[in-house]
């Protein structure tokens, strides 16, 4: 009764808004339209960015509170064990209300630690098959040298997501180095099964297509030590000398490397040509 009493879905999808969710969110709808798929956003307030019209869910307070566990300030550093701890729980809660709610035949999931979690309740039969989607890589990561940084970045994502990969049937993994890091990491393949991804180009520039009045330099996304914004900034001197007007815009969440721009700004006299927008609302930007 059990087993029979429960409505079919097709596919699962747990995502992060990126370049491509649009092109995902499109293809998956098209080609499984019996599916639900969950974005989480740093902006928007839809929890769903897609799920079949003849299905309703009553759980939305539950998603959004899982969907806006971020860290972000620095206060939220502070207690980033404690929203770990309260993570789980709530991603537990959720799944199993989805596997006892529908019989989900695929999932995937691009987070490790909701990877895990699908990957416990598959085994007593709640979900199909599992797809693992992995889009970094933490250990060696030198950007924050505090204890918690330490702990997450060598000790705790590791462990996770070597569970997240045993638990799936595919890893998918957003580029090569991610793929030789993990194995020279452990010292063997940890992935049953494992390929790389390559993501659709969004976008083609021309030189032959820009403006004489385009002058401005933009970065839209999160901004990271390995983003080389810190190059353009040290470069806007020698590139101004050619192009005048030339300045540079960052629309993204603001952390320690905008931070630091922001001074390598300000010590180099380029405060009027760095503009900090900010997350901004897709339909304004």
């Amino acid at each position: 009764w059990f087993r029979f009493r429960r409505e079919p879905l097709d596919v699962v999808v747990w995502m992060q808004e990126c370049s491509f969710t649009d092109a995902l969110v499109a293809e998956i709808s098209r080609a499984k339209p019996n599916s639900l798929i969950i974005v989480s956003s740093l902006y928007s307030r839809q929890s769903y960015a897609y799920r079949p019209p003849a299905i309703t869910f009553r759980h939305r307070p539950l998603l959004n509170v899982l969907t806006r566990m971020r860290i972000g300030s620095r206060a939220g550093y502070l207690f980033y064990p404690v929203i770990l701890m309260l993570a789980f729980p709530v991603m537990l809660l959720f799944y199993l209300w989805l596997g006892l709610r529908f019989r989900v035949r695929s999932a995937l999931i691009f987070d490790h630690q909701q990877a895990v979690v699908v990957g416990l309740l598959r085994r007593i039969g709640l979900f199909g098959r599992l797809v693992y989607f992995t889009a970094d890589w933490y250990p060696g990561n030198t950007f924050r040298k505090g204890i918690w940084s330490r702990l997450g970045n060598e000790v705790y994502f590791p462990a996770l997501d070597w569970m997240a990969c045993k638990c799936s049937d595919l890893t998918i993994n957003q580029t090569e180095f991610i793929a030789k890091a993990r194995s020279q990491y452990w010292g063997r393949q940890i992935p049953r099964q494992e390929v790389g991804f390559d993501p659709p180009l969004i976008m083609k520039c021309r030189d032959s297509s820009m403006r004489v009045q385009g002058r401005k330099i933009l970065f839209l996304g999160i901004a990271r030590p390995d983003t080389g914004l810190d190059l353009v900034m040290k470069s806007l001197p020698l590139v101004r000398r050619r192009l005048v007007n030339v300045s540079l815009k960052i629309v993204g969440p603001s952390n320690a490397v905008v931070e630091g721009l922001k001074r390598l700004a300000a010590d180099s006299g380029l405060e009027a040509f760095l503009e900090c927008a900010g997350v901004c609302d897709r339909a304004a930007f």
